[in-house]
């Protein structure tokens, strides 16, 4: 700490020179900048060579991908199911196949429809324009009679359906493959909405999924960090009652994004949903800095020094805490790299970078702007410390129990919070792709999706009458289960495909009993069948396998993986013979999710062990280490002890926040104890050392919280629940460490803060 001191009391002697090392430093890191690039498939958030990924690789090899476009359809005039309704569907499912990437297309209008014609089976479309053979009426009673149809692409109510478009996006484009798609989907949308007034159209669907994740990072990335910076402007204009000092400020924020965005570059992290928020973050930590630093400058400057006395003054006070602070809210950041996700690890290590970068741009290059340039004598904006702070102290008991009463009832209500990631509930109300997907859950079924890959073993063994059997029962049961809106299964065709060869007779709608026979009946199907609409999403190459997709409400992680659990126990209590593989983009999320809470419970006991170690090197007493761990631990209690009666969910963002928070909140305990240790060490009492420590610090830690808390309340506007979610609760701790540092501090370093070394000589009384 000496040499750096010493190092930056010699930059003060050469601003100019120390000015021109940090822009040269700026411009080399920032050169990284060449090489940032965007990310959005939903795959970077889980671990290469992940479990869940090798199962979806495995399920998407065996059959076909999963990713697609679903198109709701809504007549206004209330039923589609209008000669010219069917029309359009029919225009429309045609066209949906230059949907970039597109290797299905299924609706109402080419469902192949399989019937009995004397001693023929005949397979066409359920319509074809100009030559329908069923009516609009028979279409619309065969549709919600067929199960493959029902509650996927058909409503009980007869105004809405759904056209759903497969894709298979190599996995080398996927971080551009979703923006071609729907922006070739919403041109479909725009031209259909203004062909037919009488249609809406809605988009939705794993890929519509995935291009939201993209467009709300960049959405945020164009909004909210423009937003913050005029917000964090405006506000130190207002403080330091300077739009010159302001401005100094800003181009001290400046250099550090630069830098740490350059950094990101050269290091290959991506920017994504989770590390876009990154500048978000930077630039309000940093502003703390500055605070604190001009803070002590001005009053010393104020009271008559000269400029550099002042600066110098405001350097010695302050190095070390900002240097601790910054290196344990760095190692907050850093313990984020326990969590599963690749991006939840990026945030982290950026945001720890930016931090070291962070405090050391602030402490050299804002006292060489502020040296170089002509800066009036004046007070920063304050409340009267001199009066609050005694005020504080007298009523110190009262206000302790007090105030550990009230905390104590929000830690009560931390129970309340249950961990769930909800993919659509990311997503803001007020977005198209949350209103259409409510929408079509509402209407036909959720987006949610289980698939299991049920495997015989031999080539051909899913004719097998035992196999069918299971098949059947296995959809039937999963059919039963409260979530489900719908279940596809080939044991649908088969029964079908038996009612046809026996004239359509209801009574044989069964399975077939004789394998030879229940494979003939699938060749015949299967031969009868257009391009495009094979059988290759529900059966393998060798017919050793097929595949069952459940549909369900949009559930959250809790209960998605509460019903794969259910579903592999069923398997193992009645069917333990065959082998399934369970996958889905929805379930690796769920997994991901539960694991990442797991692994950040990890990661915030391990951040405060170092936090503490560190804390307690710095002040050169374990004891204070010990009792800082409740203003530190305290806050984030209780701030999610609120959030537990506010909203109660916890995502995967707002799982991070406690390791995040405890760095930032030791901000507040170091700057007080340190300058409380200090007093002690010079001799004076408990009373002074804290009135002293109160004095010189409350206003920067008001001012710091106010300032972090304006910044991370820009993250409330992102139409991303993982930001806006992570911004609420931490905006809650920052506000929670505040009122613990002031009421609950004071008191516990006046029962236990004895710090004095010997010859240390008391000279005030303890607090009343």
């Amino acid at each position: 700490m000496r040499i750096l001191l010493n190092l930056l009391i010699s930059s003060l002697n050469m601003p100019k020179r120390t000015l021109w090392w940090l822009v040269a430093l700026t411009l080399v890191l920032g050169a990284g900048l060449k090489d940032s690039y965007f990310e959005g498939d939903y795959r970077i958030w889980f671990n290469k060579g992940s479990e869940l990924l090798a199962a979806i690789d495995l399920m998407e090899e065996t059959y076909s991908k999963s990713d697609n476009v679903m198109l709701v359809l809504t007549d206004r005039s209330g039923n589609i199911f209008t000669e010219q309704g069917l029309d359009i569907i029919a225009q429309m499912t045609d066209e949906a196949w230059q949907i970039p990437y597109s290797t299905r297309v299924d609706s109402i209008t080419n469902y192949q429809y399989s019937y009995a014609e004397y001693d023929d089976l005949i397979v066409t479309d359920l319509y074809l324009p100009g030559e329908p053979t069923f009516s609009p009426q028979r279409v619309k009673e065969i549709a919600q009679a067929e199960p493959a149809l029902m509650s996927r692409l058909v409503s009980d109510a007869p105004d809405v359906t759904s056209i759903n478009v497969t894709l298979s996006i190599p996995l080398s484009e996927q971080s551009y493959a979703y923006a071609k798609v729907a922006d070739h989907a919403r041109e479909m949308k725009e031209k259909y909405q203004q062909l037919y007034p009488n249609l809406k159209v809605g988009l939705t669907g794993m890929a519509i999924l995935n291009h939201s994740f993209n467009e709300s990072a960049l959405m945020d990335m164009a909004t909210l960090v423009p937003a913050m910076l005029l917000v964090i402007f405006f506000m130190l204009a207002y403080i330091l009652r300077s739009l010159k000092e302001a401005g100094l400020v800003m181009l001290v924020l400046a250099c550090t994004l630069l830098m740490v965005q350059g950094v990101t570059g050269w290091l290959g992290i991506s920017i994504n949903s989770a590390t876009a928020n990154t500048t978000t973050l930077i630039l309000t930590l940093s502003v703390a800095d500055c605070i604190h630093i001009l803070s002590s400058f001005h009053s010393r400057y104020f009271a008559g020094a000269q400029k550099k006395e002042a600066m110098v003054y405001a350097i010695k006070s302050n190095l070390m805490p900002l240097v601790i602070t910054s290196i344990t809210t760095a190692v907050g950041f850093l313990t984020l790299n326990f969590s599963d996700s690749p991006p939840i690890r990026n945030f982290g290590n950026i945001v720890a970078i930016g931090m070291v970068l962070a405090c050391l741009v602030a402490i050299f290059m804002l006292p060489s702007l502020y040296l170089l340039c002509n800066i009036q004598r004046h007070r920063i904006r304050s409340f009267d410390v001199k009066r609050v702070v005694p005020a504080i102290m007298r009523r110190g008991k009262t206000l302790f129990w007090v105030s550990a009463t009230a905390f104590g009832f929000m830690v009560m209500a931390l129970p309340n919070n249950e961990v769930n990631n909800d993919l659509v509930r990311y997503f803001s109300p007020h977005t198209e792709f949350r209103q259409t997907t409510d929408y079509f859950e509402e209407k036909i079924a959720g987006l949610t999706t289980i698939e299991y890959s049920i495997i015989h073993g031999e080539p051909e063994g899913i004719n097998a009458p035992e196999f069918l059997t299971m098949l059947e029962d296995f959809t039937l049961w999963l059919r039963q289960q409260p979530e489900t809106n719908h279940v596809y299964s080939l044991s649908d065709t088969y029964k079908r495909l038996n009612m046809n060869i026996h004239n359509d007779d209801q009574g044989f709608y069964q399975l077939p009993t004789d394998r030879e026979l229940a494979a003939q009946y699938l060749l015949l199907y299967e031969l009868s069948l257009p391009f495009g609409l094979d059988l290759t999403n529900q059966v393998n190459m060798d017919k050793s396998a097929t595949r069952v997709i459940g549909t369900f409400n949009n559930v959250g992680s809790t209960v998605i993986v509460a019903l794969e659990l259910r579903s592999r126990q069923w398997f193992s209590d009645n069917y333990p013979q065959y082998a399934v593989n369970i996958a889905s983009g929805p379930l690796m999320f769920a997994h991901v999710g539960e694991a990442n809470m797991t692994s950040m419970l990890a990661a915030s006991g391990l951040s405060l062990i170092i936090i503490s170690f560190l804390v307690g090197i710095a002040l050169r007493s374990w004891k204070l280490s010990f009792i800082l761990l409740v203003p530190t631990v305290l806050p984030a209690a209780a701030g999610f002890g609120v959030w537990g009666l506010i909203d109660s969910e916890v995502n995967m963002g707002i799982s991070m926040v406690s390791s995040m928070t405890f760095g930032i909140i030791v901000d507040f305990c170091v700057h007080i104890a340190s300058r409380y240790v200090n007093k002690r060490h010079a001799g004076e009492g408990r009373y002074e050392s804290l009135v002293y420590a109160y004095e010189k610090v409350l206003m920067p830690i008001t001012v710091t919280t106010l300032v972090l808390c304006a910044g991370f309340s820009m993250l409330l506007f992102s139409n991303f629940r993982f930001n806006s979610g992570m911004g609420a609760v931490t905006v809650i701790v920052i506000s929670m460490a505040l009122l613990v540092n002031v009421l609950l501090l004071p008191q516990l370093l006046n029962w236990f803060g004895d710090v004095r070394r010997k010859g240390d000589k008391a000279k005030a009384p303890s607090l009343a």
